[in-house]
């Protein structure tokens, strides 16, 4: 029986891995590396095993009851696409919920977010709420074609990420979101009304939670290694899409290296390059060198790689999955 191109690519993948890490070892096991052009950095390598996340409901302090739900929904199905992060499933945390006896109002005492990530078996927990809400009718500056007037739906969300292990907040931030239909004045009715401002605003809410997505992308990046240095200068990884790492996804490569002596422990890392994948399967993944910072040091098989931060400005969902 043969194997498909994927079997095959992971096979290669697996014993290459095995070959070449090992010779790596020896480069890493000492300060022995090339010492010019190196650039420290910090570093804290992000633990490579499921990163578990729950994500809380969102208190809802605006006069539309129809909301109730759906910040912490959009911000679920947002993450829950990265493949990055291990989800507490919605319905665990209802039931915790309704064994502690507590409400949603309850969620924003910081000693009980910790005690129910506990619970959970969570490493982090997203909670916030949503602070304001409202529908605005306003002409546009430009006259469109088919249009003369814009219902604007607009929302305020505050949210947060927490440690649960530390009760360190990773990131706390309000956002605003907004959502836009456009019509002519005479034919307002036609898209206005409860249920229409409901969706516009729940429009509005998901644009807000995803700079809270993108935060979460930052905060804890995506990491791996490189296993494989190809003649071309191409590199190959051992994260693919399983572990959430997507086409195009731009990341830097370090290297690290023990150079504790009497007893020390110290680290020294260094940066090497930037790198742009270019083909990703489920468990490997391959990326073009898009910038090397010297030339005598080049990537070798065993440097580390990590998802470079998203800037807020060109972040959209879309530009990654």
């Amino acid at each position: 029986m043969g194997i498909t191109g994927t079997q095959a690519y992971e096979l290669r993948i697996g014993i290459r891995a095995l070959l070449i890490l090992a010779s790596a070892m020896m480069v890493f096991g000492s300060c022995a590396a090339p010492s010019v052009h190196y650039t420290t950095v910090g570093f804290g390598e992000i633990p490579r095993e499921d990163l578990v996340v729950a994500v809380f409901p969102f208190v809802n302090k605006t006069t539309y009851e129809a909301l109730e739900g759906e910040a912490e929904r959009r911000i679920y199905d947002l993450i829950a696409r990265q493949k990055r992060f291990r989800l507490v499933e919605k319905a665990r945390i209802g039931e915790i919920l309704e064994e502690q006896k507590l409400a949603v109002t309850d969620l924003v005492n910081e000693s009980t977010i910790i005690r129910l990530g506990e619970l959970l078996d969570a490493r982090y927990v997203v909670n916030g709420t949503i602070s304001a809400a409202r529908i605005e009718i306003s002409a546009p500056k430009l006259i469109g074609v088919n249009y003369d007037t814009r219902v604007i739906g607009r929302v305020k969300t505050g949210a947060r990420i927490v440690e649960v292990s530390s009760g360190k907040v990773m990131f706390s931030s309000v956002q605003s979101g907004q959502a836009v239909r456009r019509c002519w004045k005479k034919e307002l009715n036609k898209v206005r009304g409860p249920a229409e401002d409901i969706a516009l605003l729940a429009e509005a809410i998901g644009d807000a939670s995803e700079s809270l997505s993108k935060a979460l992308f930052n905060v804890l990046p995506l990491t791996g290694y490189v296993i494989v240095v190809n003649p071309g200068g191409d590199v190959e990884l051992d994260i693919g899409s399983d572990n959430g790492l997507n086409l195009d996804q731009e990341m830097e490569v370090y290297r690290r290296a023990d150079c504790g002596s009497g007893g020390t422990e110290e680290v020294s890392v260094s940066r090497i390059a930037k790198i742009k994948v270019t083909f990703v399967d489920t468990i490997g993944a391959r990326a073009k060198v898009t910038k090397l910072y010297s030339k005598k040091n080049p990537i070798i098989p065993g440097d580390m790689v990590q998802s470079l931060k998203v800037s807020e400005s060109r972040f959209r969902w879309s530009d990654i999955f």
